[in-house]
């Protein structure tokens, strides 16, 4: 998928052909069992849209069918939201986004949503991966005893050698060098 976004510079061919396999690509991940689209897939589909379909009312149809899909999955993530706001015109974003946006109490201009804006249905099957916070594997390790950051340096420091000579001196030694 992530390919055939960035062949926006090629021939009106190549586009095409480029468009169709993102689609037939992105038609089997739904079709499996294995493998199910999640928000990356969805946001570089919509960004195939974007880069491959010339501006107009079936680049506006297609990114919006695609949009509706991934709020109705739950997957809607940053990638998703800043391609369909660069996909579609600001009136047919305005259109997708006025029912969430209704309910809320302070409307703000389009320019000013953010994705924490959007309802949580729309975001709660995303999953990011969140590295694993330092503390947690200690608490791990040694969950009798805690230690402190100064323990944990310490242990993690390689010692250091003192410097040793190498030669002696001749007069130490009885040799001449």
């Amino acid at each position: 998928l992530n390919c055939c976004a960035f062949s926006a510079f090629a021939k009106d061919n190549e586009k095409k052909k480029a468009l169709s396999i993102a689609v037939s690509v992105f038609t089997e991940l739904k079709q499996s069992t294995i493998v199910k689209p999640d928000a990356v897939s969805y946001g570089t589909l919509i960004k195939c849209i974007s880069n491959l379909v010339p501006k107009g009312q079936v680049r506006n149809k297609m990114a919006s069918d695609i949009f509706i899909k991934c709020t109705e999955e739950g997957l809607v993530n940053g990638l998703v939201f800043d391609e369909i706001k660069r996909a579609v015109p600001s009136n047919v974003t305005t259109k997708l986004l006025s029912k969430p946006i209704k309910s809320r109490r302070k409307k703000k201009p389009l320019t000013q949503w953010e994705l924490r804006d959007l309802p949580r249905s729309w975001k709660e099957n995303v999953t990011e991966n969140k590295p694993k916070k330092r503390t947690s594997q200690l608490k791990k390790e040694s969950p009798s005893k805690k230690k402190t950051v100064k323990e944990v340096k310490k242990s993690e420091e390689i010692p250091i050698r003192p410097f040793r000579r190498i030669t002696e001196p001749s007069w130490q030694s009885g040799k001449d060098l």
